[in-house]
């Protein structure tokens, strides 16, 4: 289906998306376990096509983007909704982002967790601390993602809380992403990236 136009509506985003892909997104996003969704390979190319879905939502009423904004996975979504690559481009990559890091983290099994409540400082100080931890994400003040081996992350919850952290919650993810232990997962990006002709974005990226 299309919209006024002809920009595609939300739900035609999930089949060029599956024949990127390799994956039945519009089963894995409307009809799936959450079970199945933990399993990154197959979790950043549904976050990826929900957002450019809801994008295609937006860009249906005649809204677009002034600026682009992604962090982590989403930059790839922000790339495309910057028309900087294709839909299909950037569902295959995520696809192939996802395998790499799954990959990794079965070499090397880890997790994540957020803490709340805590001075940046203090939890970089945690970390250094306690071996196979590292700060990951500094998503807000306040607000900041720890990635390692699972007994050092789940140390590190345990000391931020006695420290004051208003919660420490492991995340539902399977692997110890933004950390060293999944570096490797580059190698393999790598080369699917550099077969992208990245285009000039129509908003500006960050």
């Amino acid at each position: 289906p299309g919209a006024p136009g002809g920009t595609p509506c939300a739900r035609a985003v999930f089949e060029p998306g599956r024949d990127a892909g390799g994956l039945d997104l519009e089963r894995l996003c409307f009809h799936s376990q959450p079970e199945e969704l933990v399993d990154t390979a197959v979790q950043q190319p549904a976050l990826v096509a929900t957002s450019l879905a809801v994008l295609a939502a937006l860009r249906s009423r005649g809204i677009e983007p002034d600026y682009v904004v992604g962090h982590s996975v989403g930059e790839f979504a922000a790339l495309a909704a910057g028309n900087a690559m294709t839909v299909e481009e950037s569902i295959a990559l995520v696809r192939e982002r996802g395998i790499a890091m799954a990959e990794a983290a079965a070499q090397h099994p880890g997790s994540m967790a957020a803490i709340l409540g805590l001075e940046d400082e203090v939890v970089e100080t945690l970390c250094r601390k306690i071996l196979g931890v590292w700060p990951a994400n500094y998503n807000c003040p306040g607000q900041i993602v720890v990635s390692g081996e699972n007994l050092a992350v789940d140390e590190c919850c345990e000391l931020a809380t006695e420290q004051g952290a208003r919660r420490a919650v492991k995340l539902k993810v399977s692997g110890a992403f933004h950390s060293p232990l999944v570096a490797r997962a580059a190698d393999r990006l790598r080369p699917a990236i550099e077969e992208v002709k990245f285009q000039e974005p129509v908003a500006p990226f960050m």
